[in-house]
């Protein structure tokens, strides 16, 4: 596990200091910075394999840092630990790519489980997922139709990804939404619709046509 580095971006020293040291007594190598811009200099050298993000620096906002891992490195999870808990600012995070959102103060244990599970799922992730004449790449978030790429939005490749890795079964809204967005009280299934109907309407000009709504239970291949 050595090899698992971790990347703790966190201003509040004793609270970056309690994350490093639990991640060290769990058996990650961490790497602890204060500050947005020292977070971006770590994040280019391309060693790490989790983000522990706080939004509040003092020289600006951590969406800006997580925007740029989505557009550089989309495979790198981030978990976003943050006293911003109100709806719209979970929403935010979540829409610009956060892997995981945890509200301050947390426990240490359940962040050293949910960065396990994180990190048990991208060793675990198959790089290339293939359905008939289609592939997508995970490792590179490309989606091809026989040669041609398609471009997606973040989201798209995230509701694209879940059914092609399983297409051999129904994805519930509540498990891709859960996916998408986080675990939210009151989803809402008018967003995930909206992507399903522009991402067909995408994927029709190449001739796919396989997203399937099951009596709106969820959605599959066919």
């Amino acid at each position: 596990m050595k090899s698992v580095k971790v990347l703790v971006v966190d201003d509040e020293v004793d609270i970056n200091e309690i994350i490093s040291t639990a991640l060290g007594e769990a058996g990650y190598e961490s790497k602890s910075v204060f500050t947005l811009s020292q977070a971006k200099q770590e994040v280019k050298t391309g060693i790490y394999s989790l983000v522990l993000l706080d939004l509040t620096l003092p020289d600006g906002d951590g969406i800006d840092l997580l925007k740029e891992i989505r557009s550089t490195l989309p495979r790198l999870p981030v978990i976003v630990l943050t006293a911003k808990v109100s709806p719209s600012d979970i929403d935010l995070g979540l829409e610009n790519g956060a892997t995981d959102y945890l509200g301050k103060p947390f426990r240490v244990k359940e962040l050293l489980l949910r960065s396990k599970n994180i990190l048990a799922r991208n060793i675990n992730e198959k790089i290339v997922y293939s359905y008939k004449n289609c592939s997508l790449d995970s490792k590179q978030r490309k989606f091809f139709v026989g040669n041609q790429e398609v471009k997606l939005t973040y989201k798209e490749y995230q509701f694209l990804l879940l059914l092609i890795a399983n297409q051999d079964k129904l994805q519930s809204r509540a498990s891709i939404y859960d996916s998408i967005w986080g675990v939210i009280e009151e989803p809402d299934y008018h967003r995930l619709e909206a992507i399903v109907s522009n991402l067909r309407k995408k994927l029709k000009i190449y001739g796919f046509n396989y997203i399937k709504t099951n009596s709106k239970s969820g959605y599959s291949l066919e």
